[in-house]
């Protein structure tokens, strides 16, 4: 929740919060994080992810980054034999798709390389 709708909650004169949402509106307003640092490019963060993690735990994110472009790739194939549906709304629902797929095989791509370069080692 955005701290500006956290803050007009509780100050509200008769805002009745529970107990619940009420600790969810101060733990949003202590959350604001405000980063001095420039934005990381994705590659550069996916890099950084890839280190950090054991093998197991590679193989693991490449079985579901498998699983997740064979799901995409399916819904794009249900996508196309699907009469009725408007050309511009199939173009923006194709165009969606494969944005997903291009990143999940740029992601795949990059888990396998780190996977043989830790196998060689």
């Amino acid at each position: 929740m955005p701290v500006e709708v956290a803050t007009e909650m509780l100050a509200a004169p008769k805002a009745r919060l529970t107990g619940t949402m009420r600790r969810a509106c101060i733990h949003a307003r202590e959350r604001v994080y405000i980063s001095e640092q420039e934005p990381k490019d994705g590659v550069l963060k996916l890099t950084e992810r890839l280190e950090r993690k054991s093998y197991s735990q590679l193989l693991k994110w490449l079985k579901r980054s498998n699983r997740r472009r064979a799901k995409t790739q399916a819904a794009y194939m249900k996508l196309q034999e699907q009469e009725g549906i408007k050309a511009e709304v199939k173009e923006v629902l194709s165009s969606i798709l494969d944005a997903k797929a291009h990143q999940l095989d740029s992601l795949i791509d990059g888990l396998e390389e780190e996977i043989k370069a830790r196998h060689k080692r």
